[in-house]
């Protein structure tokens, strides 16, 4: 009886070494089934953030690139409109100087 007791002991010892081993599996496999799932969160959040953060840049710099456009296109009209401004004064002073201009030409051809 002594043996049978000790054999059901025995028995007992080892299913329990068992259970445990299967739930210590189990706690690795949803251990590592969790940390995937935490991986996979991370991922998709950094992909999520580098999205964000590009169409952010993208964004700020169509805007620098609109406001240097902008003023470059202004500039080119206040260049424009000074030169048009001295063109026609130009105009204007050769209009005025132009007989005058003949005048000291024909004599410095002619030497009259």
């Amino acid at each position: 009886m002594y043996l049978k007791d000790e054999r059901d002991t025995m028995e007992g010892v080892i299913d329990k070494v068992i259970e445990i081993e299967y739930k210590a599996q189990k706690v690795v496999q949803e251990a590592v089934a969790e940390q995937n799932r935490i991986l996979e969160d991370i991922e998709k959040e950094t992909q999520a953030l580098k999205e964000e953060i590009l169409g952010n840049v993208s964004n700020k710099i169509n805007q620098i690139k609109s406001k240097e456009i902008e003023e470059a296109k202004n500039e080119a009209e206040k260049i424009l409109h000074n030169a048009s401004v001295k063109a026609e004064n130009m105009k204007k002073e050769a209009e005025l100087n132009k007989k005058t201009w003949l005048n000291q030409l024909f004599r410095n051809v002619t030497g009259w």
